[in-house]
């Protein structure tokens, strides 16, 4: 075996199989919180046109 194949085994392989699924995660929770940051603008959107809703009442 070369010795930069052998460099590439000890040293590279085991940091992209630590550095590949951390990345994989952090996207994937990126993604989650995103979602979930979309869905409190809604419901505070919808609560703030209730509230403009009730202030603007006439009987």
């Amino acid at each position: 075996m070369k010795p930069s194949q052998s460099l590439f085994m000890v040293f590279l392989l085991p940091v992209l199989m630590v550095v590949l699924p951390a990345l994989i995660l952090l996207a994937l929770a990126t993604q989650v919180i995103k979602e979930q940051s979309q869905q409190n603008y809604q419901l505070q959107s919808n609560d703030l046109d209730t509230l403009v809703q009730m202030a603007t009442f006439n009987v």
